[in-house]
C-alpha cells in the first residue's frame, strides 16, 4: 500500500488501525452476541479508575454514549446500545463494524464487498453511510463484484486480474455495462 507516494506495510491489522488504515470486511467481524458499544469498542475498550489509580473497570455508560454518537455521525439512530449485534438489521451491523472504524479515526477504510446479501432497502442504507464517510472527507476503498454500486460511489476504478493491476481510471462516464464488459472481456487497459 502506498500512503502519501509512499510504500508502506503493516505487521499486523492492529498496527494499520494505529496509523489511520481500518479495513471492514465482508463478514464485518462483529461479536454477534455482544452488544453494539462494546462492538464499536472491541480492543480499544474505554476505561475509568475505581478511586485507586491501579484499579481499572470498563466504562460501559462512557462507551455506550460514544457509540451512539459515532452511529448519529452516519445517521444511524439507536436508542439501546445494549442490544446484542446478531438483532440488528444488515445495514444497521454494518454501521457498527463502519462505526468502530470511525472510533480509531480511519482515514482510509476498505470495504469488503459491503452490500453483500443485503436487500434493496439496507444496501441503499449502507450506500448513504459510505457517502457520509466520503463527506467527511476519508478515502473509502471499495472492493465489489456489484458495478452499480462502483460506479454510483467511486471517483477512481481500478481493475485487477491474475494479480496484477488492469486499469487505474477515473469512472468519469463509464457505465456499469461498461465495467462488467472490461472485466468480463480482459480489455482493460490503463487509461
Amino acid at each position: 500500500m502506498r500512503m502519501g507516494g509512499e510504500p508502506v506495510s503493516f505487521a499486523s491489522p492492529h498496527d494499520a488501525l494505529g496509523r489511520g488504515v481500518a479495513t471492514i470486511y465482508q463478514d464485518l467481524a462483529l461479536a454477534p452476541r455482544l452488544s453494539i458499544a462494546a462492538n464499536v469498542f472491541m480492543g480499544a475498550e474505554l476505561t475509568r479508575s475505581l478511586g485507586l489509580s491501579f484499579i481499572q473497570v470498563l466504562d460501559k455508560r462512557r462507551m455506550m454514549a460514544e457509540a451512539k454518537s459515532y452511529l448519529a455521525r452516519l445517521g444511524v439512530h439507536i436508542d439501546d446500545m445494549t442490544r446484542p449485534v446478531e438483532r440488528l438489521s444488515g445495514g444497521q451491523r454494518q454501521a457498527v463494524a463502519i462505526a468502530r472504524a470511525l472510533r480509531w479515526d480511519a482515514g482510509i477504510i476498505i470495504m469488503d464487498e459491503p452490500t453483500a446479501a443485503l436487500g434493496v432497502k439496507e444496501t441503499a442504507q449502507v450506500l448513504a453511510l459510505i457517502r457520509t464517510l466520503k463527506a467527511e472527507g476519508r478515502t473509502i476503498v471499495l472492493i465489489s463484484h456489484n458495478m452499480r454500486d462502483v460506479v454510483a460511489l467511486a471517483d477512481r476504478v481500478v481493475i485487477m486480474g491474475g494479480g496484477r493491476k488492469r486499469t487505474d481510471q477515473p469512472i468519469g462516464s463509464l457505465t456499469a455495462d461498461d465495467l462488467s464488459h472490461m472485466i468480463m472481456s480482459g480489455n482493460a487497459r490503463d487509461a
